[in-house]
């Protein structure tokens, strides 16, 4: 039912940056340093986790489970949620108009 998504404050991407999407586990650990290499040539969206040895862009949550885990060590503006997800923050959903 579209009348339940709320659009507020979609993110803003660099549309001249690379998307890099990063997962948590053990390939992680291993591409840390190149990912730190080339920081600046990314937009990096974390996967349902915070990384711990560097700041991402964006969150993506689309387990409230993981959500509730992280949400008080990251900024609510970097935040984007499922769907599925129905919290109290500065934006819950982006949906891009077609």
């Amino acid at each position: 039912n579209s009348s339940k998504i709320k659009e507020i404050n979609p993110p803003k991407f660099d549309k001249n940056k690379k998307i890099l999407l990063v997962g948590s586990g053990i390939n992680l650990n291993e591409k840390i340093d190149e990912i730190k290499q080339n920081r600046d040539s990314y937009q990096i969206i974390a996967l349902n986790h915070k990384p711990n040895s560097f700041k991402p862009d964006f969150y993506f949550f689309n387990s409230i489970k993981r959500y509730e885990e992280f949400s008080e060590y990251i900024s609510k503006n970097n935040i984007i949620l499922s769907r599925k997800i129905d919290i109290n923050t500065k934006y819950l959903f982006y949906k891009k108009k077609l």
